[in-house]
């Protein structure tokens, strides 16, 4: 298990105005590993007023642990349900293509949920200029062993149109 404290000054007269004083929060945060609560955050509250009165609550906050069946992976990059790539400088990095996500947030591998993501690029060449990629993707649950398989498609393609300047007309 371990853990981690974050600590903060909240100013209540900015966020209500029927609220006065300051606000302090700690927030400790417990990975608790492989259970269905994969981690928990205890919040606690402090309240003090202008005469230094204070107040505390604990707030605890169970984070539970996702199931692979929720993760989201990144669309094709093949112009059908998102854009192709274009060859010039292009970035097929996932950073720019997609990670597999879970409400919404990309995946990091050790993460609190215990996820790891992994991927093995296959490179299909075509006309000059184009390529295709077909990225496997793989994300484990560390804790059941349970693997998720998807290809994504991403299309690198010459989409720029050529230039032509015609000349003026003429008359002979």
């Amino acid at each position: 298990i371990r853990t981690m404290q974050l600590a903060k000054t909240i100013d209540m007269s900015e966020i209500n105005t029927q609220t006065e004083g300051l606000w302090k929060v700690w927030d400790n945060f417990e990975d608790l590993n492989c259970g269905l609560i994969t981690a928990r955050i205890t919040r606690t509250w402090i309240a003090t007023d202008e005469y230094n009165n204070f107040r505390t609550c604990e707030q605890r906050i169970n984070i539970n642990k996702p199931h692979v069946s929720q993760v989201v992976f990144a669309p094709d990059r093949d112009g059908i349900e998102a854009p192709t790539i274009s060859c010039v400088n292009a970035d097929t990095s996932p950073e720019n293509t997609g990670f597999p996500t879970i409400y919404g947030q990309p995946i990091t591998n050790g993460g609190v949920c215990n996820l790891i993501v992994d991927y093995e690029d296959q490179i299909i060449n075509g006309c000059e200029g184009t390529y295709k990629i077909l990225r496997d993707w793989r994300v484990v649950d560390w804790c059941t062993g349970t693997i998720l398989e998807d290809t994504q498609l991403i299309k690198v393609a010459d989409d720029t149109d050529p230039v032509v300047t015609c000349s003026a007309t003429l008359t002979i």
